[in-house]
């Protein structure tokens, strides 16, 4: 009886701290008033165009029509924050509710971990807090904290259909996967994959359903691309994967690679070569002039710069979302991604050099963390306790988000993984073998 009460008392603790963190971040912020990053103001236009004429443009009516703008956001992120202006025109409140989606993100990684009986809830505790993008991107006026909930989601449904074989949770599955699409485009693309993943469980089951299930969401990002081809005239899920391939792949691999100068003189004669193309003209030669010189003329070196990529992905601490957030002293010149583009390492070091002191060992205990994190995705795959179906939908969905935001890699980027991450961690063979009484605020363990 005294055990169980421990148990309760660890799980009640943890709620309280849990809470009273995020009562912190959210009353930090209601004092700063610091809502905005540049996507920000996009998502904030395109729910008022929403909102007035239905038009799903995430740019200002009254300026030149930009057809980029057309399909550069995906909707649902735009028309969450328009229901909630319904309620109130306030952009406090859209936090409050972010807060309460985050609070939701948590409540259902512990319920998967209790599948497994790993809720220890010190180290959930310790990895909340030395990632605290999670708290500082609940309190923005961004899309990363509604993405993480829907890829909770797919999470949560992928394991209740592993364990219980009942089909519909692997079309909730795949619905939760489609409004994830529609959250942020980059996952437009985890169809290929999932299709595949869906043929496996098919092959595995020997039930030809499963596959079928899969092809809810193909018709889904078909019939998207479809719909953008109708207002732009180029079959495409967003505009925003030619700009990022032409303004940070190409353009920063060119600076590592050459230089600041001929990246910036490589990117205005694209932009001047396309000045006067339709649409659809323009957008395919970007993705052919860059996938040229990525992968058909600097494939080795190109190959090594996105593997870097990868690797900020998963280690990258936040210091950007820190200064900003906690409005600590910057230092001069341009950012760290640059830095490192231009200069490697020794830019980095140079640049931190410049930092406040308290931000830099503020940054150590997290990156630290980053790292475990990482690697404990290879223990992950040896807990035989967790079904292969499982671990392969794990490493698949946390490697294709890697993939695609590298060289984009930075903890913005992690954040929306952030509860599967941890969850690997926890399930995770070396962390299996470790006594529980020393890892737990009094896990409430069955």
């Amino acid at each position: 009886m005294i055990n169980l009460l421990k148990k309760q008392n660890g799980k009640i603790i943890f709620w309280i701290l849990i809470i009273f963190i995020h009562i912190f971040f959210f009353s930090f912020q209601l004092k700063k008033r610091n809502f905005y990053l540049t996507d920000s103001f996009e998502y904030l236009k395109m729910a008022e165009n929403i909102r007035k004429s239905f038009f799903f443009y995430c740019g200002n009516l009254k300026e030149k029509f930009n057809p980029d703008l057309l399909t550069r956001r995906t909707p649902l992120y735009p028309i969450f924050i328009m229901l909630i202006k319904f309620i109130n025109n306030s952009d406090s409140l859209i936090l409050f509710f972010q807060s309460i989606l985050s609070l939701f993100n948590i409540f259902i990684l512990i319920k998967l971990l209790e599948f497994f009986n790993a809720n220890r809830y010190f180290l959930i505790l310790l990895l909340l807090i030395f990632t605290p993008s999670q708290f500082i991107y609940t309190n923005l006026l961004m899309s990363e904290i509604l993405f993480q909930s829907f890829l909770v989601l797919i999470s949560f449904y992928l394991i209740l259909f592993s364990l219980k074989g009942n089909l519909k949770y692997l079309i909730l599955y795949n619905l939760f996967l489609i409004l994830a699409m529609l959250t942020k485009p980059v996952l437009y693309l985890f169809v290929i994959p999932n299709f595949f993943f869906s043929l496996y469980l098919t092959l595995k089951k020997k039930n030809i359903k499963i596959i079928l299930t899969s092809l809810l969401s193909i018709a889904f990002v078909i019939g998207y691309c479809g719909w953008n081809y109708q207002r732009t005239g180029y079959f495409h899920y967003s505009s925003i994967q030619n700009s990022n391939l032409l303004n940070y792949n190409l353009y920063y691999f060119l600076i590592n690679k050459k230089g600041e100068d001929f990246a910036n003189k490589t990117i205005e004669e694209i932009d001047k070569k396309v000045e006067n193309m339709s649409y659809r003209e323009k957008n395919k030669y970007i993705k052919e002039i860059a996938i040229k010189i990525l992968l058909k003329e600097h494939l080795p070196s190109y190959s090594i710069f996105h593997l870097k990529g990868i690797f900020c992905f998963f280690l990258d601490p936040g210091r950007f979302d820190l200064q900003s957030f906690f409005g600590f002293k910057k230092a001069r010149g341009k950012g760290l991604f640059y830095q490192y583009s231009k200069f490697g390492l020794r830019g980095v070091f140079s640049y931190l050099k410049e930092q406040s002191i308290f931000l830099i060992l503020l940054l150590i205990p997290i990156l630290f963390f980053n790292l475990l994190k990482f690697l404990s995705l290879f223990f992950f795959f040896f807990n035989k306790k967790i079904d292969l179906e499982i671990k392969i939908f794990f490493l698949l969905l946390i490697g294709y988000l890697s993939f695609l935001s590298a060289p984009l890699g930075a903890s913005r980027y992690a954040l929306p993984i952030l509860p599967i991450l941890i969850f690997a961690f926890l399930n995770s063979s070396i962390i299996l073998y470790l006594p529980k009484a020393n890892y737990s605020i009094n896990s409430h363990n069955k």
